[in-house]
Formats: structure tokens, C-alpha cells, sequence
């Protein structure tokens, strides 16, 4: 991922999270990172993709499940917990996950043909193996329930 694009989807991930969520979250360096060995989770693992200039690129975003939990309640406006379900989470996270994308591709690509896919979540576990091992950057941000990650690009 170039630097521009790099930067744009950092800005745009911050966008989303503190406009809709009222909720801050911090780039973490590389070289920061380089440090971590485990990303335990449970996790929210959210994906879209985006067709055109021909061919598909695809956005993960793993959220800490806590995160998500209260992402929910602030999205859905309830309270300690209180009738999130499993579905409702899952919901969350692919709204964040088509959010991102959709306002990346708003910023970067004023013109052409792209069409945004059916979003996906579900819940996983330890994310090291994927993140690690994906081949493509990572954008690292510290929130206060842990690490959320963010991959773009590969496809």
C-alpha cells in the first residue's frame, strides 16, 4: 500500500470510530508492533471487498470482541450489555467494516467503476497466524480494550 493510501485509511478509521462511536483509536507503529508475538483474541473479524480497475481488493478489520460489544450498545444506544446478541455484534462489525471501506474509496478514488461487496463477520480467536502471515501491511491501533488491526490491499 502506498504511503498516501496508508495514511488516508488510518485517517478514515479514526473518522469512523470517533463520529460514530465516540470512541478513540491510536496508530501503533510497525516498529512498535514488531515487538507483539501473540494477538490472542477473541476478535470480531469483519471483511468487504471492492471490485474494479480489474481487480478485487479486500479489507479486514479484527475488533477486540469487548470493543465490539460496546461499539454496539453506543450503535444500538443500549446499556451495560443489556440484549446484545451474537447476531447484533456481527451486524456492528460489518457495518464498521463497510463504513471503512466505503469512506477509504470516497477519499481515494474521486472517479471509475468500483462496487463495494456483501460485507462479513464473524467471531475468531487467535488472530497471530492470519495478521502475521497475510503478506500485505498492517495498520495497528491501540484502543482501550487492546490492539485492533486493520489489512488492506491483498488480493
Amino acid at each position: 500500500m502506498n504511503p498516501v493510501d496508508r495514511n488516508v485509511l488510518t485517517v478514515v478509521v479514526q473518522e469512523v470510530f470517533e463520529t460514530m462511536f465516540f470512541t478513540f483509536v491510536d496508530p501503533i507503529g510497525e516498529d512498535e508492533m514488531g515487538q507483539v508475538t501473540s494477538l490472542p483474541g477473541p476478535y470480531f473479524h469483519g471483511q468487504i471487498g471492492v471490485k474494479g480497475e480489474d481487480r478485487k481488493r479486500i479489507l479486514d478489520i479484527f475488533i477486540p470482541d469487548e470493543m465490539t460489544g460496546s461499539l454496539t450498545e453506543t450503535l444500538l444506544r443500549k446499556e451495560d450489555n443489556k440484549g446484545v446478541s451474537k447476531e447484533e455484534l456481527i451486524d456492528t462489525t460489518k457495518e464498521i467494516a463497510n463504513m471503512v471501506l466505503g469512506n477509504t474509496l470516497n477519499k481515494t478514488h474521486k472517479e471509475g467503476t468500483q462496487r463495494l461487496t456483501t460485507p462479513t463477520a464473524e467471531l475468531v480467536g487467535d488472530i497471530s497466524p492470519f495478521v502475521k502471515d497475510s503478506g500485505v501491511e498492517h495498520i495497528y491501533f491501540e484502543t482501550d480494550w487492546g490492539i485492533m488491526v486493520v489489512l488492506f490491499d491483498r488480493g
